[in-house]
């Protein structure tokens, strides 16, 4: 690694990649050599590997979930997704009757093509029924990618909006 990037990853308090996250203690985030945030996860015992797009790419990103996952999966990304959550909000959605089972799939496909699986001495590209191989797999592989992607996001944009004078017992 050259200087400039030795200083780039210092400039933003990377602390080394042994050290776990305090929100998820599953996921190791660190700087990729381009500067940009990476997440890495042990998901049906492979580690994948998922790096945070740029804005623009986010924005329409968050776009197209938002309008096939709805306002109440946003919130379980929010929370950090877990297997249990993950296989649940699928069926959900996959079985509701204004879904759209081909948009969900799309959007599963795309996500899980937005990471990267340990192998082989590097990191490949993620195919479904490669790895992640099964559908378990995945939709928890799917699910870890939007939180990766939104949920710090998410995290401000969803939170309870604070008490007013007057609901917290101040008089104005």
């Amino acid at each position: 690694m050259d200087l400039i990037g030795r200083a780039e990853i210092a400039r933003r308090g990377w602390r080394g990649r042994h050290q776990q996250s305090k929100g998820n203690p599953r996921a190791r985030p660190h700087l990729s050599l381009r500067g940009s945030f990476v997440a890495e996860r042990k998901i049906g015992g492979v580690v994948y590997r998922c790096e945070k797009v740029p804005a623009d790419q986010g924005i329409a990103l968050f776009g197209r979930a938002s309008k096939v996952l709805g306002v109440d999966s946003l919130a379980i990304i929010r929370d950090g997704s877990n297997r249990a959550k993950a296989m649940e909000e699928y069926l959900v959605l996959a079985l509701s009757p204004n879904g759209n089972p081909t948009e969900l799939a799309a959007l599963i496909a795309e996500l899980v093509g937005m990471c990267q699986a340990h192998g082989g001495g590097g990191y490949d590209p993620c195919v479904i029924g490669v790895k992640p191989e099964s559908m378990e797999d995945a939709v928890e592989v799917a699910f870890w990618c939007l939180e990766v992607q939104f949920r710090s996001f998410l995290s401000v944009a969803l939170s309870p909006p604070p008490p007013s004078p007057t609901e917290s017992g101040q008089a104005a």
